[in-house]
């Protein structure tokens, strides 16, 4: 996580002690595609080639966050960050992620051509365990015939469309998850 400050204040810029990384987040075990923070700013969801989403908060004061591995010359970080849930399912290599406007749902999108919800709420207050994603899984959304490559939630959270290498943009109602429309090109 990178500090903006230096970036938009001359004066915090020429500062060479104003922080410019703020935190490293480590736990993914392949490359990171995507991260989304949540409407509130609390979370930071984070999706990878492990087929893993995690969801990163801030530690409190004097709770156990990342930090650098042990023998590693990299300066401490401004900030103490920890996974506070990971969630598990996709059979791919998590591509896209979207928060629903209310913040306590995001949706995944992955190789493995599926959309997934999870339910958050929760995660921000901590209670800081690692959960498997079967306790998390709202719905799991198949309709896609290739890639599900991108997703995104409509201003009022009714809907989720999903776009994907079968060149299908499709849209699922939230309240039933059932697909509401499919347009092709």
């Amino acid at each position: 996580l990178w500090a903006m400050r230096p970036v938009v204040d001359r004066a915090a810029e020429a500062d060479e002690a104003e922080p410019r990384l703020l935190a490293t987040l480590d736990g993914h075990h392949g490359a990171v595609n995507c991260v989304r923070w949540s409407a509130d700013g609390l979370l930071l969801a984070s999706g990878s080639d492990d087929h893993l989403v995690m969801l990163w908060r801030q530690a409190a004061a004097g709770e156990a966050g990342a930090s650098a591995p042990f023998g590693s010359r990299a300066p401490p970080s401004a900030e103490r960050w920890r996974c506070v849930l990971t969630l598990t399912g996709h059979a791919g290599d998590v591509v896209d992620l979207a928060w629903a406007p209310a913040g306590h749902r995001l949706a995944s999108v992955s190789l493995d051509n599926t959309v997934r919800v999870w339910e958050a709420a929760g995660a921000a207050a901590g209670g800081g365990a690692q959960l498997g994603g079967a306790q998390q899984q709202v719905a799991v959304l198949q309709g896609h015939h290739g890639m599900a490559k991108g997703v995104g939630w409509d201003p009022v959270g009714r809907y989720i469309a999903s776009q994907g290498d079968d060149r299908a943009v499709l849209v699922w109602e939230s309240r039933e998850w059932s697909l509401a429309g499919a347009r092709c090109c």
